[in-house]
């Protein structure tokens, strides 16, 4: 799930959102990476911005996105419950939040398999939040909403974890290169083409 721009009325799932009896897999091998979603107002808790939730997932990642101006919907519902996960990591997003934005994390039960909750970027920390690694502050964008793009300032720039696959294009298709970049926009320098002086006698 790539290359999306929800933006201006509510949406659905920018995420993934499974469930499942003990012992099945209900969703597996799954990407959620390079979207902007921005300037959305989910209509209620089950309608998400971006969700993270899974009993029984496999190989799910949802990583390299920028969020900008959400009034709701970030939703980290990891119920592992009676069964377990397997690789699933929620990394490298760029979240442009208000402060006192909620968090919504109900029926957090014990995490038997490997999930990941790093590397991501927060304008404003979101309550009852905690990550190993992640950072706050202002994300500096070029232009925001027009623009999501990194300005050079940006401390989003070469925070990136390694993701699983490794990503090599972010949203334009630019190539990304190590350390990547956070959200999902790698920043492009600007070159400077510096030409010989001529001069005519």
């Amino acid at each position: 799930v790539y290359k999306n721009r929800g933006t201006s009325s509510p949406i659905y799932i920018i995420g993934i959102d499974a469930g499942g009896d003990p012992g099945d897999i209900m969703t597996r091998d799954v990407a959620v990476f390079n979207n902007q979603i921005y300037n959305t107002t989910p209509v209620s808790d089950t309608i998400y911005a971006i969700a993270a939730r899974g009993d029984h997932t496999e190989n799910v990642g949802i990583y390299h996105n920028t969020i900008h101006n959400i009034t709701g919907g970030l939703y980290l519902h990891y119920d592992m419950g009676d069964g377990s996960d397997n690789g699933v990591y929620f990394a490298n997003n760029i979240f442009d939040i208000p402060a006192g934005f909620p968090l919504i994390t109900d029926e957090n039960w014990v995490i038997t398999g490997t999930f990941t909750l790093s590397h991501n970027f927060f304008s404003h920390l979101p309550e009852a939040y905690t990550e190993t690694t992640m950072w706050t502050g202002d994300p500096a964008f070029v232009n925001a909403p027009a623009n999501l793009r990194l300005s050079a300032n940006s401390a989003a720039i070469d925070k990136a974890m390694p993701s699983t696959p490794p990503l090599t294009r972010d949203f334009d298709l630019a190539l990304r290169y190590a350390p990547l970049d956070l959200g999902a926009f790698e920043y492009q320098p600007q070159l400077m083409l510096y030409l010989p002086l001529i001069t005519f006698e």
